[in-house]
């Protein structure tokens, strides 16, 4: 889960896969992104480009644009579980720590 008090909102992976953006002004869901059955295993937002970004114990990444609600990447980047994300703090690029089997 990654809370930003600053935004305003939380994100969070279900155990079936689905990833949610929620906004604590209005407590409505803002973000729903579903398509895979594999449990989220990491979060990690990027504040200059408002992207965040979720993995799965599949090894799927999955960027999302936060003020568009959009999918901006989705792919296989492991064959075993992505542990962590990190944004490149001078850049919007992401890199990942995952189990290869």
């Amino acid at each position: 889960m990654h809370v930003n008090g600053n935004l305003s909102f939380i994100a969070f992976g279900g155990a079936q896969g689905a990833m949610r953006i929620i906004s604590l002004d209005d407590r409505e869901i803002a973000v729903t992104l579903t398509g895979g059955l594999d449990p989220v295993l990491a979060i990690k937002y990027h504040p200059n480009s408002q992207k965040l970004a979720f993995g799965t114990a599949s090894g799927r990444i999955v960027i999302a644009d936060r003020v568009h609600s959009a999918v901006i990447s989705d792919f296989k980047a492991t064959n075993g579980p992505v542990w962590g994300l990190a944004f490149l703090s001078h850049t919007a690029s992401l890199v990942f720590a995952g189990l290869e089997d």
